[in-house]
């Protein structure tokens, strides 16, 4: 027939216990077993072997035993949108307690596009008027040039218990000390889409807030975007205990200034009072 090129894979036999290779003279002091060669085509592959396996260790320390579970949402939509979050204003969405218990950890997905915001704070509130403070606000660093993007807020061991079924806010400000019109700074966030919940009566429900006077503006600001805000729950030691009494919040980083909301996302334009966030697609 005509020439052709064909693959050829050069199998090397496998060498006897006692020989010696012939390039490196380097001798085999040991050799496959009678009636076992090298698996150069790897067979193994297609075949599934099983055994029996145990193991034993120590008991878990009490802190491993207790339940876990998480709330809120990590990043994940159809199309990017983005927000900017201004001084003097929160960008809240509604949570409710899986387990008794209280916070241990919260991420907040941001971007490293900011102007004069030098950290970022988390805000636990009651979610009805006046959304009063669970807690004092905690921060989050935002170095001018070494911003993380990924803010991690470490709740361990502070904060109040909630019940399970609870609801609560958490919300998102930012906090800047540059010489500037207030509505001049500003931190871009990536949001999320939940759809219908960010409008609901319910967890999902997402709205902005003005910390000054407790004025917000309508429920789904972004047309069913909201912030990428991840937070891990564990429960209390004992189902029993009680809450802890609410403290009054640090006092506000930055006044309200001027009495305007300005929030677009997706083609969605609302208006409302005090303070201005802009989402753009």
């Amino acid at each position: 027939g005509d020439p052709a090129m064909v693959p050829y894979v050069y199998m090397p036999a496998a060498p006897a216990a006692g020989s010696i290779r012939p390039f490196s003279g380097v001798p085999v002091v040991a050799g496959y077993p009678k009636g076992y060669v090298p698996d150069l085509a790897f067979v193994k592959r297609t075949v599934t072997r099983r055994a029996p396996w145990s193991a034993k260790w120590s008991a878990a320390a009490p802190l491993a035993k207790l339940q876990r579970a998480y709330v809120g949402w990590s990043y994940g939509a159809p199309v990017f949108v983005r927000a900017m979050l201004h001084p003097g204003q929160e960008a809240c969405v509604r949570l409710q307690a899986p387990l008794h218990g209280a916070l241990q950890t919260a991420t907040l997905f941001a971007l490293r596009t900011k102007i004069g915001v030098t950290s970022v704070t988390l805000t636990m509130r009651v979610p009805s008027f006046p959304f009063t403070p669970l807690w004092v606000p905690w921060q989050s660093s935002s170095s001018p040039i070494l911003d993380p993007s990924t803010h991690r807020f470490d709740l361990e061991n502070f904060g109040p218990i909630l019940r399970k079924g609870q609801d609560f806010l958490l919300c998102v400000g930012v906090v800047a000390k540059l010489d500037i019109d207030l509505f001049q700074h500003y931190l871009e966030l990536p949001l999320t889409y939940l759809g219908a919940k960010a409008g609901a009566d319910g967890p999902g429900r997402t709205f902005l807030l003005a910390p000054g006077n407790a004025s917000t503006s309508e429920a789904d600001p972004w047309g069913g975007f909201s912030l990428a805000l991840r937070a891990e729950f564990v429960e209390t030691w004992h189902p029993g205990w009680m809450l802890k009494d609410s403290v009054e919040p640090a006092a506000a980083a930055a006044p309200v200034h001027g009495v305007r909301w300005e929030s677009r996302a997706v083609a969605l334009t609302t208006a409302g009072a005090a303070g201005c966030l802009v989402a753009l697609v």
